[in-house]
């Protein structure tokens, strides 16, 4: 699979214990998203606002993911169980 990456899209969820959520400038069909932190995250995305429970996706500390995702779902958001990290938020288009 070949990805198209908006680098300058990018936006930074600051994740601790209460949800946080960024809403992307672009529809895109994919994302990327990029623990920078040791703490796992919970990821939720979506049409409209967004709550991340520590029941959502997972993203472990240090580790990456590309997720495919409906273009209009532009709202992400994220949480921890404990600590705080950083998610880079990469929106992706594939290319066929």
């Amino acid at each position: 699979m070949l990805i198209s990456m908006k680098i300058a899209q990018t936006k930074t969820i600051a994740a601790t214990t209460a949800s946080a959520e960024v809403v992307l400038d672009v529809p895109s069909e994919g994302i990327v998203l990029a623990n920078d932190g040791t703490d796992a995250a919970f990821i939720r995305i979506g049409l409209g606002a967004q709550t991340a429970l520590a029941t959502d996706f997972c993203i472990l500390g240090g580790q990456s993911v590309v997720l495919s995702k409906p273009a209009e779902h532009l709202n992400i958001a994220a949480i921890t169980a404990a600590g705080t990290t950083s998610i880079k938020a990469m929106p992706v288009d594939v290319l066929n």
